[in-house]
C-alpha cells in the first residue's frame, strides 16, 4: 500500500488519513518533511526587536505579539552574521541586491554584477530540491505577490526579485498571481468533467510531449555543440513537464475555490499563503519560497493606517519617530500574516501530528537595518519542524554565527547532507 489509503469513484478520488488497522496497511513510514521560506521585504528593525535575554524567558516584543499563541512552537533567532553580504559592502553600507541575493545562497555578488553576466550560486531551497528530488508534481514552488518596487535596471532587477537560484546562472522567478498559481497546481482541472474526460485531456497533453521528445531526438545528430546544449536544456524542461503531469495525475486532493481576481494586497497575500498550505497538504510540493513582496517594495498599507511606502519607511525609521512607529506597524502586519499561516498548518492534521510539526517555516528579511542597507545583525523567525527534533519557545542568540549555519540547519532538518552548501558556514546552527 502507498502511504495513504484511498477510495475511488467514477468522478473523484478521496485521500484518507493513514489507518494503522486497515487491511493491508503497511507500517507507518517516517513523516514527510517540508520547508517554507517566507520573505518580508525592507528588513527587520533588529535593534528594536531583539529581546534583552536569551532562552525561554524572553519578553516577546509588541511587533511580534502575533506569534504569542504559537510561542511554544516558535524560535526567535537573532545575532546572525550574513558574511556574504558583509564581504560585499562598500564604505560600511550594503545594498538591496547583495542582501537579497545572498539571503538563501550565501554568495557575494561578483564585482561586475551590474554590467557583467547574471550569476550567483545555488540557493538552499534548490540545493535541497536537487538532492531530495521529491516524488511530487513540483520539486519546489517560487511565489511572490507582484507588488510595486523600485526597478533599478540592468542585472539588479534580477537580484532584487529572485530568492531561488537553480545554479550560478539560473534564477527562478516567482509566480505572483494567485489565480495563475491555482491553475498551475490544479492543472486547468474542470470539476464538472468526468474522469474519462480528465484522462483524455491528460493523454492529449502527454501525446504532444511524446511527439516533441521524438522530434528533438531526431535533431540531435544534425546540430553543432552549442545547439545540442540548447536542445538538451529544452528536452530537460519537457521531461520536467511530463513528470509534473504524471504527478498531477496521481496526486489527488480536493481543489479549493479559485482565488478572485483584482484582490487587494492583504487579500492577495492571504490567498498565496492559503495556496501554500494547500500545496503542502496535497503533497504537490515540499519546498516553497514565498516573497511577500520584492525588496525595495513601494507598498503602502492603508488598512493599518500607513500611507508612506514601505521602502521609504525603511530608510527613515532611525531618524523619525513617526516613521519608526509605521515601520514597526508594517512589520507587525507581516508577522501577523506569518503567524496565521503557521496556525493554519498547526490546524491541519498530518502523519505523526500536524502539518506544522512536519514543516520548518522560516520568516526572513534582507536587512537587519534598512537605514544602512546592511543585513547585520540579522534576525529571523523559525517555526514548526518538531518532527526533526527542533526545540522552540525560546530566543536563540546566535552571537555572530554565520547565517549560512542556519541555512545548513534547514538542510539537516530535511535529511540533506549540508556539508557542500555554504561558502561561509562554520557549522550547523543547533536548533534542537
Amino acid at each position: 500500500m502507498n502511504r495513504r489509503l484511498f477510495l475511488r469513484s467514477a468522478a473523484a478520488t478521496l485521500w484518507l488519513p493513514f489507518l494503522r488497522s486497515a487491511p493491508g496497511a503497511a507500517a507507518e513510514p517516517e513523516a514527510v518533511r517540508r520547508t517554507v521560506w517566507f520573505f518580508m521585504p525592507n528588513g527587520f528593525a533588529s535593534t528594536e526587536l531583539t529581546p534583552a535575554v536569551a532562552g525561554p524567558g524572553y519578553e516577546l516584543p509588541e511587533t511580534l505579539s502575533g506569534l504569542a499563541p504559537l510561542r511554544s512552537r516558535v524560535t526567535l533567532v537573532t545575532g546572525l552574521d550574513n558574511v556574504a553580504d558583509r564581504n560585499g559592502q562598500q564604505f560600511g553600507f550594503g545594498s538591496h541586491e547583495n542582501c537579497s541575493a545572498s539571503l538563501l545562497t550565501d554568495r557575494t555578488l561578483p564585482a561586475d554584477y551590474y554590467t557583467g553576466p547574471t550569476r550567483l550560486g545555488i540557493s538552499v531551497d534548490q540545493f535541497a530540491a536537487q538532492q531530495l528530488r521529491p516524488p511530487t508534481p513540483y520539486t519546489s514552488l517560487q511565489l511572490g505577490t507582484g507588488e510595486r518596487w523600485i526597478n533599478a535596471g540592468a542585472n539588479i532587477d534580477t537580484y532584487y526579485n529572485n530568492l531561488s537560484w537553480a545554479n550560478d546562472a539560473t534564477p527562478l522567478a516567482p509566480l505572483v498571481d494567485p489565480l495563475a498559481v491555482f491553475n498551475r497546481m490544479f492543472g486547468g482541472s474542470d470539476p464538472g468533467a468526468s474522469a474519462e474526460e480528465q484522462a483524455r485531456r491528460l493523454a492529449l497533453r502527454k501525446s504532444v510531449l511524446d511527439a516533441t521528445t521524438e522530434r528533438t531526438r531526431s535533431l540531435q545528430g544534425r546540430l553543432d555543440a552549442a545547439d545540442r546544449a540548447k536542445l538538451e536544456q529544452y528536452t530537460t524542461a519537457v521531461r520536467a513537464l511530463e513528470l509534473r503531469l504524471e504527478g498531477l495525475a496521481s496526486a489527488s486532493c480536493d481543489a479549493p475555490d479559485a482565488p478572485d481576481a483584482n484582490l487587494s494586497y492583504p487579500e492577495r497575500l492571504d490567498a498565496m499563503f492559503d495556496l501554500v498550505r494547500v500545496a503542502l497538504t496535497c503533497d504537490y510540493t515540499r519546498i516553497v519560497t514565498f516573497m511577500g513582496a520584492t525588496t525595495t517594495s513601494l507598498t503602502t498599507f492603508p488598512s493599518i493606517g500607513v500611507s508612506t511606502d514601505h521602502h521609504t519607511l525603511s530608510h527613515n525609521f532611525e531618524y523619525s519617530a513617526p516613521d519608526l512607529v509605521d515601520y514597526l506597524r508594517v512589520q507587525q502586519f507581516y508577522v501577523d500574516r506569518f503567524a496565521a499561516f503557521c496556525q493554519s498548518l498547526a490546524d491541519s492534521p498530518d502523519d505523526g501530528g500536524d502539518l506544522l510539526s512536519n514543516t520548518l517555516v522560516s520568516m526572513v528579511s534582507e536587512f537587519g537595518n534598512g537605514n544602512y542597507h546592511v543585513s547585520n545583525p540579522m534576525m529571523l523567525v523559525a517555526a514548526g519542524g518538531e518532527v526533526g527534533g527542533l526545540r522552540h519557545g525560546r530566543h536563540l542568540a546566535a552571537d555572530g554565527a554565520p547565517h549560512a549555519n542556519y541555512l545548513r540547519a534547514t538542510l539537516s532538518f530535511l535529511g540533506v547532507d549540508p556539508a557542500d552548501f555554504g561558502t561561509n558556514a562554520t557549522g550547523t546552527l543547533d536548533l534542537a
